[in-house]
């Protein structure tokens, strides 16, 4: 009883789904199946790499490709997140200083860029700490191809880092709902 209510439930999303996005039937069905039982990699981190946020002009460049498509996010992981700068009132939280510039490039060819100076405190499985940027595969950023990505820090955030840090720059995978 529980698999019929089960498979017909997951039908009635699938037309709903259909008639909701565009793409078609293939690429509903594989949203479908993330969604219902998402591969094992599936929101592990691309990219979980050291970054010193209390120096101006610091570059790091890392290589990757989107494996998936859907919403993903690019931040800071802090070992020492607090509470403190995620539980309390929007008017009372930590105004983050650090500001940088996010460049993604394919075969040495800008295909986005963005200047970062806002950002919103998390708590996730795989750590904690700030999304800078959201984007969208393959809206925004292709899907299966090899990417550069560049992150300058303009304004750097020294407190952040002594309180809070080290600090490690991810990008991962999120949630398209």
């Amino acid at each position: 009883m529980k698999f019929c209510i089960l498979i017909t439930l997951a039908l009635l999303m699938l037309v709903e789904i259909s008639y909701a996005e565009e793409g078609g039937l293939v690429k509903n069905l594989k949203s479908f199946r993330n969604w219902v039982s998402p591969p094992k990699d599936y929101y592990v981190p691309l990219v979980k790499d050291d970054v010193d946020i209390s120096k101006k002009g610091i570059t790091k460049t890392i290589g990757l490709k989107h494996k998936y498509e859907g919403n993903y996010s690019l931040g800071i992981f802090l070992e020492h997140f607090s509470d403190d700068l995620y539980y309390v009132p929007l008017s009372k939280r930590y105004k983050l200083k650090l500001k940088m510039e996010i460049s993604f490039y394919n075969n040495n060819i800008l295909i986005l860029t963005r200047n970062i100076d806002s950002s919103e405190p998390f708590i996730g499985e795989f750590g904690s700490g700030f999304a800078l940027l959201l984007y969208k595969v393959p809206q925004e950023i292709p899907v299966n191809t090899d990417l550069v990505v560049k992150v300058t820090i303009l304004e750097p955030d020294k407190y952040l880092f002594d309180t809070y840090g080290p600090s490690k720059l991810y990008i991962s995978k999120m949630s398209d709902k």
